[in-house]
């Protein structure tokens, strides 16, 4: 699913490393995010599009040969930095929407989901959509504090990733632009999201940072285009005998 323009000017979804079992790591900054400015299908489209990055990632490197012993299920940790949010991030349409994508298409692949530094607001929020939710869904939902995720950061990501995490969030990086002052595509959606959808056709054409066009991604093989958009059950279980 191509990422509509709407979801990537939004940059609050980002995929920009993996932890230290291989899993990719989707970084919600819900202080960015406002799904009320966005249509129903926009919105089901930029999350989808985030979740085809998470398999298309992890079924290339299955492609190149790589053993994922750590992550044989293709799964992806959540962190949701709930860090400056309200209720006017929050809409119920759109959590549904993610409840249901995450749950049916996209069955089995989440390992884990911080909240990160809930405020007594966002406390409230997860109180009333806890109840909305499977409950073996709510036992990978982890409410971390705020003084508490440096140190989860530090447990989750290895040196390369911590080097790319801002350190506001644990790490030893820059922090990551605000949505008005991102400019590149990695920068309103992280540097694995790009390179996935690249690889896909979904973003044929990417800035570069010094403004001219680089070099396009390889494309994917043709057994991996298959099991992405051959049909719905291949975007459920990737590894279903082909027919």
């Amino acid at each position: 699913v191509p990422p509509p323009d709407v979801w990537l000017d939004e940059a609050f979804a980002l995929m920009p490393f993996e932890d230290r079992l291989g899993r990719p790591v989707v970084m919600l900054r819900m202080r960015y995010a406002f799904p009320k400015n966005m249509s129903h299908e926009h919105f089901e489209a930029g999350f989808s599009s985030i979740l085809d990055a998470v398999m298309a990632h992890q079924l290339w490197k299955r492609a190149a040969g790589e053993v994922l012993a750590e992550n044989p299920l293709d799964q992806y940790v959540c962190c949701l930095d709930t860090e400056g949010t309200s209720w006017a991030n929050f809409e119920l349409n759109a959590i549904k929407t993610m409840q249901r994508l995450a749950t049916t298409r996209y069955a089995e692949r989440m390992a884990k989901v911080y909240v990160l530094s809930p405020s007594p607001t966002v406390s409230r929020i997860w109180g009333w959509v806890s109840r909305l939710l499977l409950e073996r869904t709510r036992r990978n939902i982890i409410l971390t504090p705020r003084s508490d995720v440096p140190n989860l950061m530090r447990e989750l990501l290895d040196e390369a990733s911590l080097r790319k995490l801002p350190c506001s969030l644990g790490g030893t990086g820059p922090e990551w632009p605000r949505p008005e002052e991102a400019r590149t595509q990695e920068e309103k959606a992280g540097a694995l999201a790009v390179a996935a959808w690249r690889r896909l056709g979904t973003l044929n054409v990417a800035e570069a940072e010094d403004g001219a066009a680089p070099a396009p991604a390889p494309a994917a093989p043709a057994q991996l285009q298959h099991r992405l958009h051959g049909c719905s059950r291949c975007l459920c279980w990737p590894f279903r005998p082909e027919a």
